[in-house]
């Protein structure tokens, strides 16, 4: 069995995206992770950029990450970086933790979207 420790960091979405604002208020832009085995010693790890969607980076999360729109501008939208995500965590059975609770949040909102 792996343990998953993910940590993610958002941007706020436009306010210009009325429609997708009613179900989502951020969006992610990088997803970093790391995997332990069964001895909760790390194995592996993950960190990919996600371009955002829904407007640029603000400058308040450019000063708080470091990641511009320069970062992303090349990166793979959400659903992409995702499965990436997905894929790396494997068919083994899986505890996933969050770096805290707005990350599990943001993950099913950004899912259900």
């Amino acid at each position: 069995m792996y343990h998953v420790v993910i940590d993610l960091e958002m941007n706020p979405i436009n306010r210009e995206y009325k429609e997708i604002r009613k179900k989502l208020t951020d969006e992610v832009i990088e997803i970093g992770a790391v995997k332990l085995n069964d001895s909760y010693e790390q194995i592996s790890e993950f960190q990919c950029y996600v371009q955002p969607e829904y407007g640029q980076i603000k400058k308040h999360i450019t000063r708080l990450t470091g990641i511009t729109d320069e970062t992303v501008k090349d990166k793979e939208p959400f659903v992409s970086s995702f499965r990436h995500f997905l894929d790396w965590i494997g068919d083994e059975e899986t505890t996933i933790y969050s770096w805290s609770n707005s990350d599990i949040k943001q993950l099913r909102q950004e899912c259900r979207l």
